[in-house]
């Protein structure tokens, strides 16, 4: 059996370093390991540190079962551009053109974002008489919107509206939708104009817990003792792991939050926020003489797993958003993974776990007093935290482990394609 995958925007097992695969990833190792040959189309030029993986289409190969073919891209910046715009033109037709002379697949599975390089590979499989599913994980173009200068905002639907009717087209060219939840399962069926069918399904997001060896926790663990060498001793730990961006973020709601806590409390805690973004610099400008506020930049995996090992809770803190609240974030599963309850303002599939589960609690988004009292709970009950993360390990434990939420996945393209042999 050969399945492709279309995805871009997500570390490959090739890129040097340490890499802590995201869902595609996941995905292609787990089939590559049932004997099912895989192809990953994806980009040359790397999503998250803009740099290129290679200079033009450049093929690779991982293990007996995957291949990589990173395609021909020209660079961007910003994530919501022009010239992100017509990266993934060019990603599309380099696409288009590779393809010419190879094996067909038995069924292809696209990620949307992005449409242009998921389109091309729907029109492949019509042409094809294969079966083609759409993996729905984020809302393109909505989220747009909020990307806008807010004076812009109220003309940016009707600037997009191209990009709409793209959106509608993609998704309706193919077979099954699905999706991180039932809710960007329903967005995309809706926006396809159809009704829920088999091949419509939700795939939550998933982690893989345990994957770093001893020694390279060890070197990790080394890291965090150096950046934390010098500091007190904290009785509490909050760590953030993401984007570091003000508003899209809702970082400065968390800095407001702790200069709020009382002395007693903000002496004795840490607040943790790892990561790179547009608003690092601006950040760490806001937290000047807060020693509390740590911004160690962008971490490895085996240094997430370090420091969560010492950390007391995982803040997510992106605003309600209708593409945050029909979400249930990797953050939120890294978290739970980790037995790390989550603190955050979220509402929709998150906030509906934290109720269900008590593994969380819950603050108003805008309101950093609600926070502060939050975080003033959690530094006078060390008893709730070791409940709360109980919890979190319970859940993840049930619902999130990688290998069960994306074996179920691909025994449905597995599925698919006999479905689709069967038919032809």
């Amino acid at each position: 059996m050969r399945i492709w995958l279309l995805t871009v925007g997500e570390p490959l097992p090739t890129d040097p370093g340490r890499q802590r695969l995201h869902r595609s990833g996941i995905l292609a190792e787990l089939l590559a390991a049932r004997g099912v040959d895989v192809v990953w189309w994806t980009s040359a030029f790397n999503h998250f540190d803009k740099t290129f993986r290679c200079q033009g289409t450049t093929w690779s190969r991982v293990d007996d079962h995957l291949q990589i073919c990173c395609l021909a891209s020209r660079p961007y910046l910003r994530n919501v551009s022009i010239a992100r715009i017509r990266a993934n033109r060019d990603i599309a037709r380099a696409f288009e053109g590779a393809v010419r002379g190879q094996r067909a697949p038995d069924v292809i599975l696209a990620s949307y974002p992005i449409p242009e390089l998921a389109l091309s590979g729907a029109r492949y499989a019509a042409a094809h008489g294969i079966p083609a599913v759409v993996d729905v994980r984020d809302l393109w173009p909505d989220v747009w919107h909020d990307a806008l200068p807010r004076p812009l905002r109220r003309f940016g639907r009707l600037g997009a509206l191209p990009f709409y009717w793209q959106s509608r087209r993609t998704l309706q060219a193919f077979q099954g939708i699905c999706g991180i939840t039932d809710e960007f399962v329903q967005w995309g069926l809706d926006r396809g104009g159809r009704l829920r069918g088999k091949w419509d399904r939700a795939f939550p997001l998933a982690y893989v817990d345990g994957q770093y060896p001893h020694s390279e926790r060890q070197e990790a663990q080394k890291f965090w003792t150096s950046i934390f060498d010098g500091r007190p001793t904290a009785r509490l730990r909050l760590c953030f792991f993401g984007n570091i961006a003000m508003e899209r973020a809702r970082i400065d709601v968390m800095l407001e939050a702790v200069r709020r806590l009382p002395q007693r409390v903000r002496d004795e805690m840490r607040l943790i926020l790892c990561g790179r973004g547009e608003d690092f610099e601006a950040v760490r400008a806001a937290a000047e003489g807060m020693p509390q506020i740590v911004l160690p930049g962008w971490v490895t995996g085996p240094q997430i797993e370090a420091l969560a090992a010492q950390s007391h809770a995982g803040l997510l803190p992106y605003p309600s958003t209708p593409d945050f609240t029909r979400s249930l974030p990797n953050k939120a599963v890294e978290y739970l993974a980790y037995g790390l309850p989550i603190l955050t303002s979220l509402k929709g599939p998150v906030s509906q776990l934290i109720d269900a589960e008590h593994c969380g609690l819950l603050y108003r988004e805008t309101d950093p007093d609600d926070l502060a009292h939050r975080i003033e709970e959690l530094f006078d009950a060390p008893a709730r935290i070791e409940q709360l993360s109980t919890n979190a390990r319970r859940v993840f434990r049930d619902r999130f482990q990688a290998a069960q939420v994306y074996g179920r996945f691909a025994d449905m393209l597995t599925e698919l394609a006999s479905a689709g042999r069967a038919s032809a």
